[in-house]
């Protein structure tokens, strides 16, 4: 899910790092990589300054080696030395990115505005069990996508057609 690009990359990071304890900066991302659980141009994300050590199923947003702005959650976390090094995952994908370093980690999302409806990542139980469900899922994510797809084009059209 990528994020509106800043022509200067410490600008978020310095945002973001200036955030209390519950602050938040919203964004609005762009692009489709974490449906089914938010949407681009929909949803809106509350990052906080990161609390580590995060750990698997948190949403970070990093930056990128390009400077690109992305938010995924975290498939696992390997330890490199003293070092953590986090390997992310869009919820719509099954590529795994990674390594990515703490210091390319600028946020963590905390809450999402899903529909007009808050959900909060840490304490939702029924969010925390689809997650969980969805990452053990990730080979076989393509094909429960197809199946929306094709089940959201049948509701669709019948809707369109009844109006």
């Amino acid at each position: 899910m990528l994020i509106n690009q800043f022509e200067n990359t410490g600008t978020l990071s310095k945002i973001i790092s200036m955030l209390g304890d519950e602050q938040y900066y919203k964004i609005s991302p762009n692009g489709y990589s974490m449906f089914p659980f938010f949407s681009g141009y929909r949803d809106i994300l509350y990052v906080s300054k990161p609390d580590y050590p995060l750990k698997r199923g948190d949403i970070a947003l990093y930056v990128r080696n390009d400077n690109t702005h992305v938010v995924h959650r975290i498939h696992h976390v390997n330890f490199n030395n003293d070092n953590r090094e986090y390997y992310m995952l869009g919820d719509n994908q099954t590529f795994i990115e990674g390594p990515i370093s703490e210091t390319q980690i600028i946020g963590v999302v905390k809450k999402i505005n899903r529909k007009g409806k808050e959900i909060l990542c840490d304490s939702s139980k029924l969010y925390i069990t689809l997650w969980k469900i969805w990452i053990f899922l990730r080979p076989i994510r393509p094909l429960f996508l197809s199946l929306w797809r094709i089940w959201h084009k049948i509701t669709c059209s019948d809707k369109r057609n009844n109006n």
